[in-house]
């Protein structure tokens, strides 16, 4: 991959020998003044040093990258409008770092119309800025530093860029390809607090061999895929960046040091990220969608590339290109499969060996999907039981634990499982309703008689409760008539157990005594009384069905409770098709 982008990059950039440069020097303000007195439309500058005049370059001063981090607006001074090409290489600027009052020198507040090209420029500072069209920066010949830190022993390579915002397509390619450890150190790369507009037609981004990078708090709108590369850097911090739209694809591994936190991707998301160090930190809940294999995807696009001679590489990195490969490929082909098996365990190892459950559970359960998906296009193509009842057990463990990952889970399945089947039981008798699906027509029937009698509703209520007192009767007959051939602990005992036998329909029937609105027969009611009398009679009627509901419904439930928990009150209380359900 390197060598291919290093390849990439020499095809944009100017060929450089590796010979001293003899450097021309401005400050700031002339800097600017050559561009506005440019008659051509495009400007070009090689082989210069831009150096900050503290006399005359004060309109350049602006609070220091890492000051500015917090703030919303760096200034709010009226935008210089470049409307010229501008083509740099090898042009140095020498900024000014006053680290005790927090400023610094940038090219501030600018608009630039046009397109802009950069190359071998390890020093800039841009803040503030827009740029409208192509924004390209190509640092890759770091022999052309040499003579420069000869001259200015103290200078290290920085570029920064801040607060700016984006509109055309961005091309950045920086790389060390100098093999002294020494001299790597030199350079770094700031990109902060930018928008990358939903204009763009192309973001790529592609940085390894250097001593650092600060990528954080940019925004990215585009609707089009970016390719964002980070690799065998020392010290990388990829933080608070958003990722809104388009198709993110982040190539990140072989970093000492990494902080990769507080991002929030809100689309899907190809990655190829390698967390082995243990200096790394990797914050949680950062993916709110779904993410891919990088480099899986990459071989698919390699492969539409041979299939398709006339389409360039770039020509299917698209988000139907994607599509494509989340509905079929990353499932059907067997090398992508174990790629994407591979990118996730990577988040997921790194979640659990810290502790972080949620997290490596998150992954977990995107892993068993995957494999899922995969058993099933396996079982299309050769069907077999093993294939088949593998699917329907890990249905089930995603129903009932996700994946085993919510033990919690199985309890409230159980209780939606329990209701569910005591609604079906509930729409059929069981033994343990004693009156069963008769219970709200006898309520009718018991209206019906008191309203057609004269009797109250008390005397009612123990009418139909004649046959239990009967039995109730003749047990206090039987005592009364023993009383002489027993013993008398006999009678004691006997005669309360009666009157504790009868007492809760006794109970009952004083309680309707003293709440009977109506004495005689409806039909005897006045007219001038049979409104609020009818509506108390319907009040209840109402109360005494939804106790009757009342009481079917826990018969239910507790029946459903019974079959499911196999507790087994002797025989299933109930008949038909449900007694096969429980």
């Amino acid at each position: 991959m390197k060598k291919l982008l290093l390849l990439f990059t020499i095809l944009y950039a100017f060929t450089t020998s590796g010979q001293d440069a003899n450097y021309k020097e401005y400050n700031y303000t002339e800097f600017i003044e050559l561009i506005k007195k440019e008659t051509d439309t495009i400007f070009k500058l090689k082989d210069a040093i831009v150096k900050y005049d503290s006399i005359k370059d004060q309109d350049f001063l602006v609070p220091s990258y890492f000051k500015s981090r917090g703030l919303k607006k760096i200034g709010n001074e009226e935008k210089l409008i470049i409307n010229k090409a501008i083509e740099l290489e090898n042009v140095q600027f020498l900024p000014l770092e006053d680290y005790e009052n927090n400023i610094t020198s940038s090219l501030h507040s600018i608009i630039f119309e046009k397109d802009i090209s950069i190359y071998n420029s390890f020093l800039f500072n841009m803040s503030n800025c827009e740029f409208k069209s192509k924004f390209e920066i190509v640092n890759h010949d770091y022999k052309k530093f040499n003579p420069l830190k000869k001259k200015y022993p103290e200078t290290v390579g920085r570029n920064y860029i801040y607060k700016s915002k984006f509109s055309g397509s961005v091309r950045f390619v920086m790389s060390s390809t100098l093999n002294e450890i020494d001299v790597n150190k030199d350079f770094g790369l700031y990109i902060g607090g930018n928008i990358f507009t939903e204009e763009l037609s192309k973001i790529f981004i592609a940085v390894w061999s250097l001593q650092f990078i600060d990528f954080s708090r940019n925004i990215f709108n585009s609707l089009s895929p970016y390719y964002i590369q980070i690799e065998e850097i020392n010290s990388s911090s990829i933080e608070n960046n958003t990722f809104n739209k388009g198709l993110p694809q982040l190539f990140c591994i072989e970093i000492d040091e990494l902080v990769f936190k507080d991002n929030a991707f809100n689309i899907p998301t190809l990655i190829n990220f390698k967390a082995t160090n243990n200096v790394n930190f990797i914050g949680g809940n950062q993916f709110k969608s779904r993410i891919s294999s990088l480099d899986a995807f990459n071989d698919y696009r390699i492969r539409l590339d041979v299939e398709n001679p006339n389409k360039s590489w770039w020509d299917f990195n698209t988000i139907k290109t994607y599509n494509d490969y989340e509905k079929k490929e990353k499932i059907q082909n067997l090398t992508s499969y174990q790629y994407e098996l591979d990118q996730k365990s990577v988040f997921y190892n790194y979640f659990k060996e810290r502790h972080n459950t949620a997290e490596a559970n998150k992954f977990y359960k995107e892993i068993k999907e995957l494999q899922q998906d995969r058993i099933i296009y396996e079982h299309n193509l050769n069907p077999t039981f093993n294939t088949f009842f593998k699917i329907q057990i890990n249905k089930f463990l995603k129903l009932f634990s996700n994946y085993g990952t919510e033990p919690e889970r199985a309890v409230v399945v159980s209780i939606y499982v329990i209701l569910l089947f005591a609604f079906i039981y509930l729409l059929f008798p069981n033994s343990w309703d004693s009156h069963g699906r008769k219970r709200i027509m006898n309520r009718y029937a018991f209206f019906f008689k008191y309203m057609n009698k004269k009797a109250g509703i008390h005397e009612v209520y123990l009418d139909n409760q004649k046959e239990d007192l009967l039995e109730f009767d003749e047990f206090k007959k039987l005592v009364e008539q023993q009383g002489k051939t027993v013993p008398k602990f006999f009678t004691a005992t006997a005669l309360p157990l009666y009157k504790w036998a009868i007492s809760s329909t006794k109970f009952s029937a004083s309680v309707l005594k003293r709440v009977d609105i109506m004495k005689g027969t409806w039909s005897e009611v006045p007219k001038s009384k049979r409104i609020w009398k009818s509506i108390l009679l319907i009040g209840a009627f109402t109360l005494a069905i939804c106790y009757d509901i009342l009481i079917k419904m826990l018969n239910a439930i507790m029946l459903s409770i019974n079959t499911f928990t196999t507790l087994g009150f002797g025989e299933i209380p109930i008949k038909g098709l449900p007694r096969y359900l429980a």
